[in-house]
């Protein structure tokens, strides 16, 4: 879908033709009745709004127009392409923003709700600013909390 989603310059188009077969392919594809899928639905409409709302849309095309591409290797990783960062492009950096936009915050079966509900909660809420912290992690690696020290988005020792 985050593909599908991106021009070939790497602007965010749910207008374009292979967004819109995407969104009916996820919407009318008989795997679709599965359990998880009318939630990732409900969460990548959410993010069409972001981007096609009038209220939203501005605000949501400056912050993609933010991501960049990452610096060095560890955050190509990171935006979830090769770790040799190979695939580490700009548009690639976009694409990975745009995927996590419209992944569901889940907790999964061993995780904790201590990590995951405040991430629930702003991806619900506050979806400009999860978009925000994406691209803040994807293009500089690095999760920017305000009045306090910058958080690495890898293990020190790898970066």
């Amino acid at each position: 879908m985050a593909t599908a989603a991106l021009d070939s310059s790497g602007v965010v188009d749910f207008k374009g033709d292979g967004a819109k077969e995407a969104l009916a392919d996820l919407d009318y594809h008989p795997s679709s009745l599965l359990t998880p899928t009318p939630i990732l639905d409900e969460q990548v409409q959410s993010v069409v709004g972001l981007f096609t709302e009038e209220h939203s849309a501005k605000d949501a095309a400056l912050i993609m127009k933010a991501a960049t591409a990452p610096a060095n290797k560890v955050a190509g990783g990171i935006a979830g392409k090769d770790s040799d960062g190979a695939e580490g492009t700009q548009k690639a950096v976009r694409e990975a923003v745009l995927a996590a936009m419209m992944t569901p915050m889940t907790q999964g079966p061993v995780g904790s709700c201590f990590a995951t509900a405040p991430a629930r909660k702003q991806q619900r809420e506050a979806p400009l600013d999860y978009m925000r912290g994406l691209t803040e992690i994807a293009s500089k690696r690095t999760f920017i909390v305000p009045g306090q020290p910058n958080i690495p988005a890898a293990p020190a020792e790898t970066i």
